[in-house]
Order: C-alpha cells, then sequence, then structure tokens
C-alpha cells in the first residue's frame, strides 16, 4: 500500500510518466490533418531494437505480412541478391544463405510467439471471464470525448477543469456503471485518492508492484491500450509547449490509466487473481530483460530491409541513368509559385505545357510566412503555417476601406449570430420536434440541389456571411497595430528578414519575370470529414489563399524591396508579385486584385489568364481519365464533384 515511505520518488514517477508517454506519438486531429511517424517516440533505437519493444508490448508489427515480399521477388521488384545482401549485414543472429533462410521462412513463422506483456487489466480478465481491459478502455473513452469535446455537442456533458486528472477523478466518485460491472468499492477507492496525479500514480504502482526491470514494458503495454487518447494529449502538449507553456494533458491520462488498474486490482481480489498477477509479473520480466528478437518478426525485419535495399538500388540507377536536362532557352515572361504538394504538379505540368515563356517552381505553400491569419469579423485567427512550427505574426483580414471594413464586420456578426440561433433553434432539446413538420418540407428543394450538386450544402468557411460584393475585396493588412491579445501586423524589419529568407530559399535573387505569381492551393469539397487533408498541409491544413495574399503584399512592398537591394536581392521595378489560389478539386484558379496591376501588364495577364485556361482544362481531363470519367462534358463532372457530398476523395 501507498505510505510516507514509498520507494518510488515523485521525482521518479515523474520519469516514469514522462518517458511512458514519449513513445507514443503526437496524433494531430482531422482539422489539421498532420502526418505523423508512429514510431516518434522510438527514434532514438534501431529499428529492430524498436520492433521488438513494440512486438513485446502491444503485438504491433511494422512490417508487411511474408507474402507480400515473396510476391515482390516473383515480380521482379526484388531479387536474391537483396536478399543475401541483407543476410550478409544482418544483426538478428539469422545465419542462413538465401535458399537456407526461404526454405526456414515457413517453419520460423508457423512457430512464432505471440507471447506479450500483460497487464492487470488482462489478467483480471483470464480469472473472471469479464474482458476488464475492454470495459477499462471503453470507460475512459466516454470520459475523454465528453472533456475534449471543445464545444462539438450541442449539449454539455463535462466541463474542462484546471486539472485533467481532477476532472476524472470528480466524475469517477459519482459514476455507478464501474459497481454496476462488478467492481464493488471503486468509487470509495477513487475518493480516497490524492487529486494530485503524481501522487495517485506512485500509490497504483506500489499496490501492483511491478519490478522496476519491466516497468517500462508494463507502461507501453497500458499505454497502447489508449494510444489514441494518448496521441491527442500528446498533441496538445506538443502545441502549449511550442508556445512556452507547460502541460501534461498525456501524462495526467496515463496516471488515469494507472489508477484504474489499482482499481481492479482492489475490487477483485481474490486468491486466483493474486497468483495469476504474480505469474504474469515474472512473465513480464522475462520477456523485459531477454535481449533476444522473436525468430518470426527477425524473419519479417530481413525481408524488410531486403526491400527496402531493393528499392534504394531501383532509385539510384535511375537517378543514374537519367538522361541530363536542357536548360530553358527562353526568358520567362511569368514565373508561377507553386506549393510542393503533389497535387500541384499535374497543374505545373500542364501550365507550362501551355505556355513556354511560363515558369514554374515549388515551395513549401505558406511560403515562409508562417503567420496567424485573423478574417474579417473574428478576434481569434487560425495559424497559417506547418502544424510543427509557430507563427510568428498576426495578420488581419481587410477591406482598405475601414467605413466599409466595420460595416461589414458587423453585418457579417449578425448574420452569424442569426444562423446559430436558427441551428439552435434546430437542434434544442424541445423545439427540433416542433421544426421538422412545419418548417422542414421548405429544406426539399435545397436538399435536391445539394444531392445532385447543383449547389453547395454549406459556403466555403472564408466566405461564410459576406455578400458576394465584398469577398473580392478582401486585402491583408500588413501594418502594425496594436490588438488586443498580441502585436497585429508584420513590421518593416521583420517584412524584409521574411522577404529575403523566402527568395533564398526559392533561389529567385535574379532574373525577375514581369509577373511573379504566387499560388496558394485548397479544395473545394462539401461534408468531408478529410478537408483539412485535402487543402494546403504546409499552411496547417488550411487554404493557402492568405499566406499567397501575404507574400505578394511584402514582396511588392517599395520599402521592402530598397532594403532587398542590400541583401543583394534587385527586384526590377517592371516586376510585379500576384496572389493566386489553385483549387485542386476542380483545377481552376482565381487570381486577386488584377485591377490594381498598371495597362503596361495588361497584355501579359491576357496571356496568363488564357494559359491558366488551358492548364485547368487539360488538367482536369487527365484527372477524369483517372476517376474513370469517359464520356460527357469532362470539365463539367470533375468540377461537379466538388459539390457531391457523397465524395470523400472529389480530387
Amino acid at each position: 500500500m501507498y505510505t510516507e515511505q514509498t520507494r518510488i520518488t515523485p521525482a521518479a514517477i515523474k520519469d516514469i510518466l514522462h518517458d511512458g508517454v514519449k513513445k507514443i506519438a503526437p496524433l494531430w486531429s482531422l482539422e489539421n490533418f498532420v502526418a505523423v511517424n508512429p514510431y516518434l517516440g522510438l527514434a532514438g533505437k534501431q529499428f529492430s531494437e524498436a520492433m521488438s519493444f513494440l512486438s513485446k508490448t502491444g503485438k504491433t508489427k511494422a512490417t508487411l505480412p511474408a507474402d507480400f515480399y515473396l510476391q515482390a521477388m516473383k515480380e521482379g521488384h526484388m531479387d536474391h541478391s537483396d536478399l543475401a545482401y541483407t543476410l550478409q549485414h544482418n544483426k538478428l543472429g539469422v545465419n542462413y544463405d538465401v535458399e537456407e533462410f526461404l526454405v526456414r521462412l515457413p517453419i520460423e513463422l508457423e512457430q512464432s510467439s505471440d507471447d506479450t506483456v500483460k497487464t492487470l487489466a488482462d489478467a483480471a480478465g483470464a480469472t473472471r471471464g469479464k474482458q476488464w481491459s475492454r470495459f477499462m478502455v471503453d470507460r475512459i473513452s466516454f470520459w475523454a470525448s465528453a472533456y475534449f469535446d471543445e464545444e462539438q455537442a450541442g449539449w454539455d456533458t463535462a466541463k474542462e477543469q484546471t486539472s485533467l486528472f481532477k476532472a476524472w477523478k470528480q466524475e469517477a466518485e459519482i459514476d455507478r456503471s464501474t459497481e454496476v460491472m462488478g467492481l464493488k468499492g471503486f468509487r470509495k477507492i477513487v475518493k480516497k485518492l490524492p487529486s494530485d496525479y503524481y501522487s495517485a500514480s506512485i500509490w497504483a504502482l506500489e499496490i501492483l508492484d511491478i519490478a522496476p526491470e519491466s516497468l517500462p514494458h508494463y507502461i507501453n503495454a497500458l499505454s497502447m491500450k489508449i494510444n489514441g487518447w494518448l496521441g491527442l494529449t500528446g498533441r496538445i502538449d506538443w502545441d502549449a509547449n511550442l508556445n512556452g507553456i507547460e502541460s501534461h494533458y498525456a501524462e495526467e491520462l496515463l496516471a488515469i490509466a494507472l489508477v484504474w488498474e489499482m482499481c481492479i486490482h482492489e475490487c477483485l481480489q481474490t486468491k486466483e487473481l493474486e497468483q495469476l498477477w504474480q505469474k504474469t509479473k515474472v512473465r513480464n520480466q522475462q520477456l523485459a530483460t531477454s535481449g533476444e528478437i522473436d525468430r518470426s518478426l527477425a524473419f519479417h525485419l530481413i525481408l524488410q530491409e531486403a526491400f527496402d535495399h531493393a528499392n534504394q538500388r531501383m532509385i539510384l540507377d535511375k537517378i543514374n541513368n537519367q538522361e541530363t536536362t536542357l536548360p530553358r532557352h527562353t526568358e520567362s515572361k511569368v514565373q508561377a509559385i507553386f506549393c510542393i504538394d503533389v497535387r500541384s504538379e499535374l497543374f505545373r505540368r500542364n501550365l507550362e505545357a501551355a505556355d513556354e515563356n511560363i515558369e514554374t517552381m515549388g515551395f513549401a505553400g505558406f511560403f515562409g510566412f508562417p503567420i496567424e491569419y485573423v478574417p474579417l469579423g473574428h478576434e481569434h485567427g487560425t495559424s497559417q503555417c506547418p502544424a510543427l512550427l509557430t507563427t510568428s505574426h498576426t495578420v488581419e483580414e481587410s477591406l482598405g476601406d475601414l467605413n466599409m471594413e466595420q460595416i461589414t464586420i458587423e453585418d457579417r456578426k449578425l448574420r452569424r449570430q442569426v444562423a446559430k440561433a436558427w441551428s439552435s433553434f434546430k437542434t434544442g432539446a424541445i423545439s427540433c420536434f416542433s421544426f421538422v413538420s412545419p418548417v422542414g418540407l421548405s429544406y426539399l428543394p435545397k436538399l435536391f440541389t445539394d444531392s445532385f450538386g447543383f449547389t453547395r450544402p454549406v459556403p466555403r468557411p472564408q466566405d461564410a456571411n459576406l455578400p458576394a460584393s465584398v469577398r473580392s475585396k478582401k486585402k491583408v493588412r500588413l501594418h502594425t497595430s496594436r490588438g488586443t491579445d498580441r502585436l497585429r501586423g508584420i513590421p518593416a524589419e521583420d517584412r524584409l528578414e521574411m522577404a529575403t529568407s523566402a527568395l533564398k530559399a526559392l533561389s529567385l535573387t535574379d532574373n525577375f519575370a514581369r509577373i511573379v505569381l504566387v499560388m496558394g492551393h485548397e479544395a473545394t469539397t462539401v461534408n468531408n470529414p478529410h478537408a483539412s487533408g485535402l487543402d494546403c498541409g504546409a499552411c496547417g491544413g488550411k487554404s493557402g489563399e492568405s499566406n499567397a495574399k501575404v507574400a505578394a503584399a511584402v514582396l511588392n512592398d517599395p520599402e521592402v524591396r530598397e532594403g532587398l537591394k542590400g541583401n543583394g536581392i534587385d527586384i526590377p521595378s517592371t516586376t510585379i508579385f500576384l496572389a493566386g489560389l489553385h483549387d485542386t478539386t476542380t483545377d481552376q484558379v482565381a487570381l486577386f486584385h488584377t485591377d490594381e496591376l498598371p495597362s503596361s501588364h495588361q497584355e501579359d495577364m491576357v496571356a496568363l489568364r488564357y494559359a491558366l485556361d488551358i492548364a485547368g482544362e487539360s488538367a482536369r481531363k487527365e484527372r477524369a481519365v483517372r476517376m474513370n470519367i469517359t464520356t460527357g462534358d469532362l470539365s463539367k463532372q470533375v468540377i461537379q464533384r466538388s459539390n457531391d457530398w457523397s465524395q470523400v476523395r472529389p480530387e
């Protein structure tokens, strides 16, 4: 039991929890759709060592089935030389030549062990016939889904407290579901717990009495049961730490799981469970201290290494045998900077084919401007940069006319309030019943047009509650002002620094074209949970429109251009940076503020618009073939997919 003379100190439990949660990679929500290496927390280990650890603690398989590699050999994607090279250099204790390896492979796979580190809940499930591990995960998930709701539900069922652990403890003290399922005294045990998660974790580990040698394996086995929630809390901690804020959500959640283990142990005190738990701990320790890799895993790792070697060999051969690209002989009249997103490649290729005077180049879609962008009528903005970075400046949307801007903001707020009130009425506990009968049928025409893709079920977020006459006038405000929370705008010296960094990163420091098009991108889609994954990843899963506008505005700034000369970058006075937006669903392009271009560039604009139209048409036809659209008006059908609420992948 927990005593003042416990052998686990607060410093030790801090390290235990910290090391435990760090093995689970942070998980970003669909709002950002960030791809993360699932093995990020094990980056300091050899791949084989990390896979052995995960195999022992969670039955994690990081390789494909053996049949996949054997099929690859049959199809010529890898050959015996790749396998021979891997066997010759392996350190997994597999000392066979290629023929012996292939003979032994099915034998080793049949003899593979499924033995893994077990938790107390696993042991209790084996003795009492109930899946206590699943019940524990269900209850933690049920509570966490309400706690991390982020005001999505119409009715609040949980309120965020100052401490994650305290919030759980308060609810667990009154939740009778545990005792209904047979965990008698669960609530009483929780009430006796210390209020801070460090002390509660010490109490739990003292009762569970796990050997220090197997503790990391046990902690990871427990973490893998709630790895989704730990990934989410890990991301919250990550974001907080980026902003210099101390956060321990993941550690507190792991502490909750530890307390659950302890409570199951205390509520199901039987001789049978105690004996099995002692045997389980001994077996856990044997697995944790064994330096041997499971033979089946070793054979899979060798096959994976051989497959990687084959791919490296083929890539190097392709590079070495590639023909030399001839330099351009014509001077570019337009240089178009696209995001390096693979979906931009199709349009770039067709744009250069449409006009030989256009040169395209690639850059991360935030264009080196990690900003927080505040739309009209909003108090707070969104981060327009990769999710792993912090924003450097806050930039507000503007109309260029303060009087019109204020009128538009008030109008937008009013529209938003009316829409919110109407939504509350439709989803209210009582009013929703009276809504359906008298008003429901009026939605039938809209339902019909939305279903057939003639209209959008919802407006574009950036255009919501804004009249069409205002949308085309939206600009960015670069000059600095003091906002309610932080400085708004970009100071002159920072504009110069950001412009210099962006142009040097692009290798665009001379030979500027008359028009340099900064092309952000977004995807038009509706009713799509994966929408942010189709927008610009470099902009945090959002439209790149604002970054393109900021980049163009900064690079057109006369003061910035004068400063760039001192940095060795002389942009001709005839060069104009123009912001654009490429819709990767429809392959249509919007150009912003072209009415401000001088008459000297109108002829260039005509040629550019024509080339963009030709490139869009060609790109849509090319994509139509991939989507099995072969008859009728191909462009129209591709564009119509952007309004189809049944399309999860409209591109």
